[in-house]
């Protein structure tokens, strides 16, 4: 009876220290979902239709940001969904040169994937939690 009770105490601290930390248990903790704006560094890209234009989110924010890591294209503009970040992935450096290890996984069509941070805007931070546990995306 007593071990009954201890266990039911442990877990209504577990749940309460994820409320007030806001994890919800799904990888992510901090502060709640963000919208971000996908910036493409290339000016001529950003009024174009142009695949070539179209930006890559990838499965793994600590693999190296080629084509066969990227699930999905995103354009200049795009809004996206971002759940958490992490700040030490993969360093990615954009046609501007600003480089970055910052990753923010975002939802597309209810789909996760990862952005790198040089894909925002130059300036732009959102306020969002880390990631917890193994980053990658399945």
């Amino acid at each position: 009876m007593l071990v009954a009770v201890a266990l039911a105490a442990c877990a209504g601290v577990v749940a309460g220290t994820m409320a007030l930390n806001g994890d919800s248990g799904d990888g992510a903790a901090g502060a709640a979902d963000a919208v971000v704006t996908v910036f493409n560094a290339e000016a001529e890209c950003r009024e174009s239709e142009r695949d070539s234009c179209r930006l890559g989110l990838a499965r793994d924010p600590y693999a190296r940001y080629e084509s066969g890591n990227v699930v999905t294209r995103v354009r200049h503009g795009d809004r996206l969904v971002v759940e958490c970040t992490v700040p030490d992935g993969w360093s990615v450096t954009a046609e501007d040169d600003r480089s970055s290890g910052r990753w923010y996984r975002v939802r597309r069509a209810g789909e996760a994937a990862w952005l790198p941070a040089v894909r925002l805007a130059p300036g732009a931070n959102p306020v969002i939690g880390r990631c917890t546990g193994r980053a990658r995306t399945r």
